[in-house]
């Protein structure tokens, strides 16, 4: 696999990613949504429910003021029927007490054998022996005792009949108050369970609600990290865009490299044959100066045995031309590199003004790194020993060389 196509993958798989994850937010805050729907029309039920039973509670609580006001009602009428009885027999037992005592005198008088005993509410016949005025006055306090004891007999029973009935009415009373009770303890106990009951529907709006509040705050997470990831994924998208054209200008300028690099292989060969000569000319130079000293010396010892003084003329090794032809300020690039021989070559030649000895400056971003010194050139190409590097630094192919004067 290129490695030009490796990060067009991993962008892909990025998208994928993204996509996957967009998708499964984008499916989590639907979730979300249908829940906070569902979870509203639950608050609004019970919202209603609570209000149906703060109806009720009020209904309720007036009712028990009702029969409280009512309560208190019976219990006046209660209180005021006792207040009667007490009364009726407080005169009961004061009636009954003057008849006790008109029933211990009519026993003494009988006693005394002035009274024969008189049966109830029937006026009795009188006997004396006293004087006939006597007899008419004690007729007469008899009679009219007895229609006293009939009068005050006809109204304690009368008294009787009105305490009766006094109290018949205080039982009823009484088992109407006892009924209410029942109401009211009813009406309490209800109350009791609809403020439980309303206790328990705002404890659970409250849970609800904190619920609610949770799962908006997830979901405006889920809305913003959407969002981020839709950015992200923009960005991605402008990324794989600008990694596409950089697809095509490294394929571009693949295509130049190679093109480049046949031009350098080209050239290579070229120095490479240069320095073939360049070593087979040092050897025939060699060659020459070792038999140039063995005929030196040959002559000296003719010379010793002739006597004779020969002097030989001295052996001057020209260079090819001056360094430079054209001292115009040229500047060309690094096409090879070996440290290992401390050699490169240079796209600058003779057709450049270039000739063996010229000396150059190795630049990169404006910064000096090496100087090379031209050993060998030709048309279009020179050989160059690198005579010095800056320390920390390394000559690269393209590195931009200029002449040094």
């Amino acid at each position: 696999m290129g490695k030009g196509k490796f990060p067009i993958i991993v962008l892909l798989l990025l998208l994928i990613i993204s996509g996957v994850f967009a998708f499964l937010y984008y499916s989590k805050a639907q979730e979300l949504f249908d829940e906070n729907t569902k979870l509203k029309a639950q608050n609004q039920d019970l919202n209603q429910k609570v209000d149906s039973l703060d109806r009720a509670n009020k209904t309720l609580a007036s009712a028990k003021r009702g029969l409280e006001d009512q309560n208190k009602v019976l219990a006046e009428a209660n209180k005021k029927y006792e207040d009667e009885i007490k009364k009726y027999t407080e005169r009961y037992d004061q009636v009954r007490k003057e008849r006790d005592d008109l029933m211990v005198k009519i026993k003494d008088m009988q006693t005394s054998g002035t009274v024969q005993s008189v049966p109830a509410n029937v006026v009795p016949t009188t006997t004396t022996t006293a004087t006939p005025s006597m007899a008419t006055a004690q007729d007469q306090y008899w009679q009219d005792l007895i229609v006293k004891k009939a009068e005050l007999q006809t109204k304690l029973e009368e008294t009787l009949d009105e305490l009766k009935t006094k109290l018949l009415d205080l039982k009823k009373l009484e088992r109407e108050n006892k009924e209410l009770k029942d109401q009211l303890y009813g009406l309490g106990g209800d109350k009791d369970s609809l403020e439980s009951k309303i206790a328990f529907n705002e404890r659970t709006i409250e849970i609800l609600s904190k619920d609610l509040v949770r799962e908006r705050t997830a979901h405006k997470e889920a809305q913003a990290r959407l969002k981020v990831l839709k950015s992200e994924n923009a960005d991605l998208r402008r990324e794989l865009g600008l990694v596409s054209d950089s697809r095509e200008k490294l394929a571009q300028r693949l295509k130049e490299t190679q093109d480049l690099k046949s031009i350098l292989e080209r050239k290579v060969q070229d120095v490479e044959g240069v320095l073939r000569e360049k070593a087979m000319e040092i050897k025939e130079v060699q060659e020459r100066i070792s038999s140039t000293m063995d005929t030196n010396r040959n002559r000296e010892m003719v010379s010793s045995n002739t006597s004779k003084a020969v002097e030989l003329p001295p052996i001057v090794v020209k260079p090819d031309s001056s360094p430079f032809v054209d001292r115009a300020p040229i500047q060309g690039k690094v096409l090879v590199v070996n440290e290992d021989e401390m050699l490169a070559g240079i796209d600058l030649g003779v057709s450049n003004g270039v000739r063996p000895g010229a000396q150059f400056v190795v630049f990169r971003n404006n910064q000096k790194i090496a100087t090379l010194k031209v050993v060998k050139s030709q048309e279009n190409v020179s050989v160059c020993d690198i005579e010095e590097i800056v320390p920390g630094n390394h000559i690269m192919e393209r590195d931009i060389v200029s002449v040094q004067y």
